[in-house]
């Protein structure tokens, strides 16, 4: 016996939404955060020296992750604006 495959189409489940280039609210929030940690340690260390290097590092870090990590790919569910819960 053998099972029928059904197919679903994607489009129907995960509505395709047109990309921008403006950075969203998570990116925004990440990069503001590790920024004021970079700063905190300027003003802590008063001069660009091995550990100026190591939070500038971690604010791109920082930004590199809010960028690649998805918006709504997490168990609770991100909602665009307009569309059922």
């Amino acid at each position: 016996m053998r099972k029928e495959s059904r197919s679903t189409d994607i489009e129907t489940i995960v509505p395709r939404y047109p990309k921008s280039l403006l950075p969203t609210r998570k990116w925004l929030a990440a990069v503001v955060t590790a920024f004021g940690g970079f700063l905190t340690t300027l003003i802590t260390v008063g001069e660009f020296n091995q550990e100026m290097q190591l939070a500038l590092l971690g604010v791109v870090v920082s930004a590199a992750v809010a960028y690649l990590v998805p918006n709504n790919d997490n168990p609770g569910g991100y909602t665009p604006k307009g569309e059922p819960s």
